[in-house]
């Protein structure tokens, strides 16, 4: 598992002093094939309800987190590609599991970031998103059923 090893926290860049807001979240995908860590709090974190955004996660949005590459420890061996270019112009890879087809991370050109997807991490409770985007593209019915729902 990434995390388990507990020296890794202890490197010169990994310390307190350089790291006040240091935290170690873990997730991985629904078969657990996949496995990472972070090893700090994300940049950003924002739903994105663009359409390639529900097609991959065939919901209407999906939150991303944004980290540095450094970051994030993986145990991903095996793991499939799915790039394209994105409405920006620039490149779009997604990073999924082959055996459980969960969506785990994504990259884009001209951005150093790894973005993972909020439902793979193994505790969620701490997820806010900062920012909605592609709101044009949102399904209308999320708006229409926003504090509609029958509860159970």
């Amino acid at each position: 598992m990434p995390c388990s090893d507990p020296n890794r926290l202890l490197m010169p860049e990994n310390t307190v002093e350089s790291q006040k807001s240091e935290v170690t979240r873990e997730g991985g995908c629904s078969c657990s094939r996949h496995r990472f860590c972070c090893i700090a709090t994300p940049k950003t974190v924002f739903a994105c309800h663009c359409k390639e955004c529900q097609k991959m996660s065939g919901s209407a949005l999906l939150v991303w987190l944004e980290y540095r590459p450094e970051e994030v420890e993986t145990q991903s061996q095996g793991i499939l590609i799915y790039s394209r270019k994105g409405a920006s112009g620039n490149r779009v890879n997604f990073f999924f599991c082959g055996a459980c087809g969960s969506t785990i991370c994504g990259t884009m050109e001209g951005r150093p970031s790894l973005f993972l997807t909020a439902g793979v991490f193994d505790e969620t409770d701490w997820i806010l998103p900062g920012a909605h985007l592609w709101k044009g593209s949102a399904q209308k019915w999320l708006q229409r059923s926003a504090g509609t729902l029958n509860v159970f």
